[in-house]
């Protein structure tokens, strides 16, 4: 019993300390998800002998100017509206559309992210690499929602995953470091119980999101 108030004692500090999140928003990319649409486009036409069908062309062009003013929507700050479109967007998606509905769960994860809802980024993040396991974005935003929930060690385990699939990629090994920073310092202040350890851990979380947010 000690030992799980403990660990709900140091996951509910993180939480806390990774709520208090400075202001700016980071940019959406929205240009995973034009790199989609120019793969589907290019795969329907080798199905179409050279041409893409013309209704799938039409599906294609809604779900493409739905997604993009779901990104010009998060951009201005209209979360709610952007979340709508997405929303309207995954309705369009067929069962073959997965790498299509994963960049657009893992802009939804950015935008509850940014709403400090972190029980719904961590659901549509999941939902991203369920879709697309080979989604690195999917798993950095599961990691960094995680993190944000207090959920050190599966948020360290999806940043593994991120560097799993793609070794170089500096963002998720930035991340995974100071997840594993931040684990460390919970871990010391676990054993130590000095009080002054809960300070250095909120700043080390405020760090984390002063780094990463805006990128």
């Amino acid at each position: 019993t000690t030992t799980t108030t403990t660990a709900l004692s140091a996951s509910s500090s993180a939480a806390a300390a990774s709520r208090k999140r400075r202001g700016g928003r980071r940019v959406l990319p929205a240009a995973s998800s034009a790199n989609v649409f120019d793969a589907l486009a290019a795969d329907l036409k080798q199905k179409g002998s050279g041409r893409c069908p013309k209704k799938q062309r039409g599906r294609l062009e809604v779900l493409r100017r739905l997604d993009l003013d779901g990104t010009r929507l998060a951009e201005d700050g209209k979360m709610d509206l952007a979340l709508g479109r997405w929303n309207q967007a995954l309705q369009l998606c067929t069962e073959e559309d997965t790498k299509l509905k994963a960049a657009i769960h893992e802009q939804r994860s950015q935008v509850f992210l940014e709403l400090n809802q972190t029980f719904n980024a961590i659901v549509e993040a999941e939902n991203a690499t369920k879709c697309d396991p080979t989604n690195i974005h999917g798993f950095i935003s599961l990691g960094r929602a995680q993190l944000n929930h207090g959920e050190l060690g599966m948020a360290i385990s999806s940043f593994q995953r991120a560097l799993k699939a793609d070794p170089s990629n500096s963002t998720a090994r930035a991340d995974l470091e100071e997840a594993k920073m931040i684990m460390r310092r919970l871990r010391k202040q676990e054993q130590t119980k000095d009080s002054s350890a809960n300070v250095d851990s909120s700043v080390d979380v405020l760090a984390w999101r002063a780094q990463n947010w805006n990128k």
